[in-house]
C-alpha cells in the first residue's frame, strides 16, 4: 500500500512540476503579428535563437535572426531582440502565458511590449 501511494504522489509531483514549467518553454514557431510574418525559436542545440522562416513583407528576409543570445533566467527569458526597421538590437525579456509569448523589449527610456501566438504547424 506504501508503494502505490509513494507512486501516486511521485506521480502527481512530477505533472505539477511539468505544468509549472510549461512557461519556460518557449521553443516553437511564432507568429509575430505582423506581414505574417513566423519566427521559428530554437532552444535545443546552441546558440539559442529564433529565426524567420516566412514572412509576407517585400523586405523581410528568411533567415534572419530575430531573437538571439536567449538565456533562461528563473521564469523568463532574456535576449537580444533585432529591429529591422532601426537596424538595431535592444535587450527583451520574454515571458510565456499559454500560446502566447509575452515580449518586453527596453527602447531607450522605455519598453514596448510585444505579443507572439504559438502556431500549429500542420505537418505534410
Amino acid at each position: 500500500m506504501k508503494l502505490i501511494t509513494f507512486t501516486i504522489l511521485a506521480l502527481f509531483s512530477l505533472l505539477s512540476h511539468a505544468s509549472d514549467n510549461q512557461h519556460l518553454d518557449i521553443a516553437g514557431v511564432w507568429m509575430t503579428g505582423d506581414d505574417n510574418t513566423l519566427v521559428e525559436i530554437n532552444i535545443s542545440t546552441a546558440p539559442f535563437n529564433g529565426t524567420v522562416i516566412s514572412t509576407d513583407n517585400p523586405k523581410g528576409k528568411v533567415g534572419t535572426v530575430i531573437l538571439s543570445d536567449l538565456k533562461k533566467d528563473n521564469d523568463k527569458w532574456l535576449a537580444q531582440v533585432f529591429a529591422p526597421k532601426r537596424d538595431k538590437h535592444f535587450d527583451a525579456e520574454i515571458v510565456r502565458k499559454g500560446k502566447t509569448l509575452h515580449i518586453a523589449v527596453d527602447v531607450g527610456f522605455f519598453t514596448k511590449d510585444i505579443e507572439w501566438t504559438l502556431q500549429e504547424i500542420q505537418s505534410k
